[in-house]
């Protein structure tokens, strides 16, 4: 390697590793933030939140890979070109393209690792970060009623309390519905004027101990009478004790295979079979439905057609089916049948309609998983390009600067991606267009500010802009002198 080779990838290795521990400490931080909520309150132990924040870390390596290449890139030539380093490389009869080789070498093999972390390393992560989050989210904490909130956290029970003292345990005004029963609807309600909440067994039971209330409690009817009576049964208690066994509520890891079948957690190869199998089956869907559709297309005549012989004799007011000189038994029969038959097509086609559209939507959003692994990895080639090139445009080195200018485009490709796959989860684009959206267009962009910094254009220093203002204005004075 030349010594030229040895001081670019030299200045560009320091600042690519702290941008990139940076980027990564950042998106950890935004992602922790975003389920802080998930997280407070549950008594987990340090170390189940170390290995989720572990896991977060690892799916967000593909994010940050790209931001540190841009940023590192634009930190590395701006500095060189504020030293006049760069100027003094020209000066040599170097050009710009064969001094960025090195690191062109090392964008693609970034890419590279980019692209075998999201197709080895991620799913795994992505699986056992959604299990880990599933698994905290069961445990639920004991004391959390809020005052003049409904709160659902036991199964089976809806706890309303008025008012509460969190040191004591005391609370007034006391609202609980019971869904334990046979039926989905509440059937018993127990509302008291006060009452305490504590645990006992070492915290395995949760118990109320209600003062001076009743309990609504409604009986079933008997259907099969001609009149069904609804029947309550209300009691009232001077003292009502009831309890929970909290021991469900504890952390326990959930299975990892209810997880297989979603796309954030398979490779490549998983992801290709999976898209065959679904295309295979997008294509058979047409005619599985007219196969099914048959028995409704070629219904039999009904018997009661074949009584009479003779022709239908038609007078007015007559129904389509007096004209048949039928009975209006073997009218109605008929016409419940129609009605039957036209309520069983009408569910037919709403059910398969349902069908297509669960199918397709299956199939992009596997779509969008399998370009997304190729678009991360390739977003840190076309970053290199457009963050080089402003680099050594702007020659400007530090956090300054080209922080600034990072972020701007950063958040340009992120929109980018964000809009691309919401058009292509909404069926506006295809996957693969909605996917490469954003790559499709910063690659111009890059290819343009390359050429612009191959031929030191100044497009982005203040004398350019002064000169395009002078020219305004003279114009606006020219036009205004001939008016």
């Amino acid at each position: 390697m030349k010594k030229i080779d040895r001081l670019i990838t030299k200045a560009f290795l320091g600042p690519f590793l702290v941008t990139f521990f940076i980027a990564l400490f950042v998106l950890v931080m935004q992602l922790l933030w975003k389920y802080i909520d998930d997280l407070v309150g549950k008594g987990l132990e340090l170390t189940v939140i170390a290995e989720l924040i572990f896991y977060w870390t690892t799916t967000l390596v593909p994010m940050a890979l790209p931001i540190a290449i841009l940023l590192s890139s634009i930190m590395t030539f701006g500095g060189l070109g504020e030293r006049y380093e760069l100027v003094a490389v020209k000066a040599a009869g170097i050009s710009l393209m064969r001094f960025m080789t090195p690191l062109i070498f090392i964008a693609f093999l970034v890419a590279g690792v980019a692209f075998a972390f999201s197709n080895y390393v991620l799913p795994w992560s992505n699986k056992k970060a959604m299990v880990l989050l599933a698994s905290i989210n069961t445990k639920r904490p004991a004391f959390g009623i809020d005052e003049g909130v409904f709160y659902d956290g036991i199964d089976g029970y809806t706890i309303r309390v008025g008012q509460k003292d969190t040191d004591s345990g005391n609370m007034k005004d006391i609202l609980i519905y019971d869904h334990t029963g046979d039926r989905r609807e509440s059937t018993t309600v127990l509302v008291a004027d006060s009452g305490r909440m504590y645990t006992a067994q070492q915290g395995q039971l949760l118990i109320f101990k209600l003062f001076n209330g009743k309990q609504y409690e409604e009986i079933e009817p008997n259907l099969k009478e001609e009149d069904p009576l609804f029947k309550q049964r209300r009691t009232y208690f001077k003292e009502y004790e009831l309890s929970f066994d909290l021991s469900s509520f504890g952390f326990k890891v959930i299975d990892e295979g209810r997880l297989r079948n979603n796309y954030k957690v398979m490779s490549l190869a998983r992801l290709k079979e999976r898209l065959d199998t679904m295309q295979n089956q997008i294509d058979r869907q047409p005619k599985v439905f007219f196969r099914q559709m048959q028995p409704y297309l070629s219904l039999k005549n009904d018997s009661i057609f074949t009584k009479s012989k003779a022709p239908p004799t038609w007078e007015q007011n007559d129904t389509l089916l007096a004209g048949y000189g039928l009975a209006v038994n073997d009218q109605y029969r008929i016409t419940s049948r129609a009605l039957n038959e036209i309520r069983n097509v009408r569910t037919f086609l709403s059910s398969s309609e349902s069908n297509r559209r669960n199918k397709r939507r299956s199939f992009v959003k596997a779509s969008i998983e399998y370009h997304r692994k190729f678009t991360l990895s390739l977003a840190c080639v076309v970053l290199f390009f457009i963050g080089a090139p402003l680099g050594a445009i702007i020659r400007k080195g530090g956090l300054g600067m080209p922080m600034v200018v990072a972020i701007i485009f950063f958040i340009i490709w992120h929109i980018l991606s964000e809009i691309g796959r919401k058009l292509a989860d909404d069926a506006v684009l295809t996957p693969f267009q909605g996917m490469w959206m954003s790559l499709f267009i910063l690659l111009p962009i890059g290819i343009f500010l390359s050429y612009k910094a191959m031929n030191d254009s100044p497009i982005f220093t203040s004398e350019m802009y002064s000169k395009i203002w002078s020219k305004l204005k003279f114009w606006g004075k020219t036009k205004t002198a001939d008016a």
